[in-house]
């Protein structure tokens, strides 16, 4: 059936009708496990696909960032310049590998994160054709998301290196860094809620937005902790392995931070505002205004 075929006649061994459920912790590794193969498959597709994207950011990152600033080449000897020039290289790439786990990358992100959130459901999902179709549907809102990406990342590295030189010298430029860093955080935390709100429900861009911030803030505590574990994950692998953890990412890692970042989420989205809808919840206790896809 080819690399990402295989699944349109068997859905795997699934699970008992007898077996009772799992919930939290021990169901976020159940359904890991289950769904590992396609995860797998997942990223490959995704990352093959958003290439023109990562490209655009590197692009970016050449105007925007130099992590040689961060060393005092006066001090260095002549030989060892080059190696500053490598090490710029290979935090150039983290910075894009942690961009695309965490942003996405915009247009193409809505059908990687709509068989994502099935995989978290435990829905059905048709890995190629869904995908596509999924970017079909969306892609005007992923568009915009993406643009916006893009401009954040520009004006936030400006930003951040203005402060952080203005700062050497006069300390009270630590407070905008730190206003902006959090602000970062925020607006970093609310992907986790835009595709999925983008591809479940009917909802403008200005409304996606805002309930995605409403959400963000509503579970600020269980997102700070996912988004810190998942940070505090990439930033030890790629310091003890970067080489290796970079390979990682175009097959396997991007999908499991992915599946991370999303189980809670879905769970929760599923809970308060879905399965409300379907028992006909009164209308003005739901978040959502518009009707689900």
């Amino acid at each position: 059936m080819g690399l990402f075929g295989g699944y349109y006649t068997k859905e795997g061994p699934g699970i008992s009708k007898d077996e009772p459920e799992k919930t939290g912790f021990f169901r976020f590794f159940d359904v890991l496990g289950r769904k590992f193969g396609r995860l797998f498959k997942l990223n490959m597709l995704y990352f093959a696909v958003i290439i023109p994207y990562l490209l655009i950011l590197f692009f970016i990152s050449t105007k925007a960032v130099s992590f040689i600033e961060f060393f005092d080449t006066s001090a260095v000897a002549e030989d060892a310049v080059s190696q500053l020039y490598w090490v710029d290289f290979l935090m150039r790439l983290f910075l894009i590998a942690m961009i695309f786990i965490f942003w996405g990358a915009g247009p193409i992100t809505p059908g990687y994160i709509y068989n994502v959130r099935n995989f978290a459901r435990e829905e059905h999902t048709w890995l190629v054709s869904d995908f596509f179709e999924k970017i079909k549907e969306n892609w005007k809102q992923g568009l915009l998301v993406g643009i916006m990406d893009l401009a954040v990342f520009f004006m936030a590295a400006i930003g951040l290196r203005f402060y952080w030189i203005q700062a050497a010298s006069e300390p009270m430029w630590n407070i905008p860094r730190i206003v902006m860093i959090v602000l970062l955080g925020i607006y970093t935390m609310m992907h986790t809620y835009i595709y999925q709100i983008i591809v479940t429900f009917k909802t403008s861009f200005v409304q996606t937005m805002k309930n995605a911030l409403t959400m963000t803030i509503a579970k600020f505590p269980m997102n700070l902790l996912l988004s810190l574990f998942v940070a505090a994950l990439c930033f030890v692998l790629f310091y003890y392995f970067s080489g290796i953890w970079l390979l990682t990412v175009p097959f396997i890692f991007t999908a499991l931070c992915s599946f991370i970042l999303n189980f809670y989420p879905t769970s929760m989205i599923k809970k308060n505002f879905i399965d409300p809808y379907e028992k006909d919840k009164p209308k003005e206790e739901a978040l959502f205004e518009d009707v689900l896809k």
